[in-house]
């Protein structure tokens, strides 16, 4: 008998992407014990390794014939952006919709929940064992779905807005996402059961793919939405109007929106997120609302606050900033409303909020501020409300 007690030198190459083929190539010859030469035996195979990234451009391209060839864009060859706006609609439905998970409140014990599994973050993400809905009128959620679909011309797509309507221009393109429920609209729709039920939420994760809407003016994602905001929300040049309120997004606010020099309205209020407000924001010279309460964000307010020239409204309340209020905020002319109530400022109020001749509604209640009001203060003679309570 042969003796194949020779080692054997592979070359292997493992394939990131696409599939090839890679054979292994022996690096020596073998003997046996009685000097015949033995052929090594030779390797081949074929291991595909698919990245996210992949995956997402495969499905990306599936969208894009499929809204090409079902009818989603009526003159596809006219419309080759439109066609790429609906696939990336469809690509984020597929995350905006995912998930099994479901937001409750402990103040709210007419919304039943049976839950197991891991609680995660602690922010209340559950595997969802049964839900269900009493008849009393209380308040309740019910989770709905995007009536988006490749083979529904995307004119009637629910939520979504085209610029120019159902004309065949190249021009027409996604404006406007908006995921706001009409309630009434779904009454008449879903089961019974829906008539006792106060919100419609999404039910899965914040979508990147809708950065890829270049077109795109107002985006409103409300609801259950959980994830991180994506950063690549920073590249939607001509966003106006951004409301992603009233979710279980995480993480700290992007840097990057710093870039959406047309931004006129931002609203991340009621979410989870952590860090601070980033400095950059002072950048954002067409803002005109910014609310960021209910969450967890801290740290001291940047002197770039004041740069925010054309602010007239500002909501910080319920986070742990801390910190003097910056003498900044006194740049603010435009300022009708400001509220902070409800986190860790310290020191005095800034004699320069004396300057804002607009302000209506100045509540800094349930702070940590001291000392005495300053006379420059009196000065505020639009001021409608004014709450300093501890």
């Amino acid at each position: 008998m042969l003796n194949f007690g020779a080692v054997l030198s592979l070359t292997a190459v493992l394939c990131v992407g696409p599939a090839t083929v890679a054979s292994a190539q022996p690096a020596l010859s073998t003997e046996s014990s009685s000097g015949q030469s033995v052929q090594p035996a030779v390797f081949s195979f074929r291991q595909t390794v698919l990245t996210p990234q992949t995956e997402d451009a495969q499905r990306i391209e599936r969208y894009l014939e499929a809204c090409e060839s079902n009818g989603a864009v009526p003159h596809p060859d006219a419309n080759p952006g439109l066609v790429r706006d609906c696939a990336h609609l469809l690509a984020a439905k597929d995350k905006l919709e995912a998930g099994d998970t479901v937001r409750t409140h402990e103040d709210n014990p007419n919304f039943g929940v049976e839950a197991s599994g891991n609680f995660g973050s602690g922010y209340g993400e559950f595997e969802i064992v049964q839900v269900w809905m009493p008849v009393d009128p209380e308040p309740r959620r019910v989770v709905f779905y995007l009536d988006w679909s490749s083979f529904t011309p995307i004119y009637e797509w629910s939520g979504v807005t085209v610029d120019g309507g159902a004309g065949s221009s190249e021009y027409n393109r996604v404006t406007e996402v908006d995921t706001t429920t009409d309630v009434e609209e779904l009454k008449k729709n879903y089961s019974r059961d829906v008539e006792y039920a106060d919100t419609y939420d999404l039910n899965g994760e914040i979508a990147s793919e809708l950065s890829e809407l270049e077109h795109l003016e107002k985006l409103v994602l409300k609801g259950n939405l959980r994830g991180k905001i994506p950063p690549e929300y920073g590249k939607l040049w001509n966003l106006k109007y951004l409301d992603l309120s009233d979710n279980w997004l995480g993480g700290t606010i992007p840097s990057e929106f710093s870039q959406l020099k047309k931004l006129e309205y931002l609203d991340l209020g009621e979410n989870q997120l952590i860090g601070r407000l980033p400095p950059e924001f002072g950048q954002l010279k067409n803002l005109r609302t910014l609310v960021v309460q209910g969450n967890f964000l801290g740290g001291e307010l940047h002197e770039s606050i004041g740069d925010l020239s054309s602010l007239e409204v500002l909501k910080l309340s319920n986070n742990t900033f801390y910190g003097r209020i910056p003498d900044a905020v006194g740049n603010l002319e435009n300022l009708t409303l400001l509220d902070a109530e409800n986190n860790l400022f310290s020191g005095d109020i800034p004699a320069t909020l004396g300057s804002l001749s607009e302000l209506k509604t100045l509540v800094l209640a349930q702070n940590e501020l001291n000392g005495e009001m300053h006379p420059e203060l009196d000065k505020l003679h639009n001021l409608e409300k004014l709450d300093l309570s501890h």
